[in-house]
């Protein structure tokens, strides 16, 4: 009994040694009004003290954002999340060792990364401008480079570089907005106290005209020439009086050729085998052949 309670007193004290020493390392993390992004990111404000052998990581870099985070992370230590007064995010704060060997890493590699990012972003403009090109073919050719360029800037709120949509529905709300600015007298009501929605509706009839204009042309159906009319007409004709030949002129007339029985064909007479005669016929060749002429005995003839 000895034992086992001694057991317990010791796991209990273990225990309690292990939450004063986290909440003496957290001792500004006690804020329990402010958001939790995550159970290993405790959110701490700006004007918390700043933990031992830390430093902030201002928002805006996406570089040294992660790798401060995942270095951080990969070494066990802990990542704060520091809030504003409006409770938005804007910065972490991590080991300063970290953050020291996180900025060289970023200096090294920082023209390489550059020109990896000049060459995605061009490939993103010419993928849109192609896709502005293909929904609108007629659009004029020195607006297309300017909405792409807008389109795709490095911003918020630009659609060229929102992942939720196709790239076509992008081009479609690109050059939709492109009119709207600088097409139309939208800019003009909003500078004069018209609301946005009743400046949008009173413009709307201009942007899809031009939008129309800009897109494929329609398709037109043929209409029929005057040659290929009298070819028609022609060939109506001709058809018309060969069947007037082939068809009965009169009810009368037809109705008595479907009433004329068609001619009966004699039975076939058997045909007999080649070099056989009946008697029949024997004597019937007999009574029709001439008599034949006898030759006269010389001998008797003659005189004696």
């Amino acid at each position: 009994m000895t034992r086992r309670s001694s057991t317990r007193d010791s796991m209990h004290n273990r225990d309690s040694t292990i939450s004063d020493s986290m909440t003496t390392q957290l001792p500004h993390a006690s804020t329990s009004a402010l958001p939790t992004f995550s159970t290993v990111e405790p959110v701490i404000r700006e004007s918390s003290p700043m933990p031992p052998g830390y430093s902030f990581v201002p928002k805006g870099d996406p570089y040294l954002t992660r790798h401060c985070r995942q270095r951080t992370q990969q070494s066990h230590q802990v990542v704060y999340v520091v809030v504003n007064n409006a409770k938005k995010q804007v910065g972490i704060r991590v080991p300063e060792s970290i953050y020291t060997e996180v900025l060289q890493s970023e200096s090294a590699t920082r023209q390489s990364r550059q020109q990896k990012v000049k060459k995605s972003d061009e490939d993103l403009e010419k993928r849109f401008r192609e896709a502005i090109y293909e929904r609108f073919p007629r659009i004029p050719a020195e607006e297309i480079p300017l909405i792409a360029r807008y389109a795709t800037a490095k911003g918020e709120g630009r659609v060229g570089r929102t992942g939720r949509i196709e790239i076509a529905e992008k081009a479609y709300r690109a050059v939709q907005a492109h009119i709207r600015h600088t097409k139309t007298d939208y800019e003009d009501l909003l500078k004069r106290g018209v609301g946005r929605e009743k400046a949008r509706s009173s413009e709307s009839r201009k942007i899809i005209d031009l939008l129309r204009k800009w897109g494929p042309a329609p398709t037109k159906t043929r209409t029929p020439t005057k040659s290929t009319k009298n070819k028609r007409v022609q060939t109506a004709s001709l058809t018309k009086r060969a069947s007037a030949r082939t068809a009965p002129k009169t009810a009368k007339q037809g109705a008595r050729a479907r009433h004329v029985k068609a001619p009966v064909a004699p039975p076939d007479i058997p045909q007999q085998e080649e070099g056989a005669t009946t008697r029949s016929t024997r004597s019937r060749a007999k009574r029709t052949d001439p008599p034949s002429e006898r030759p006269v005995n010389a001998d008797r003839s003659a005189p004696n």
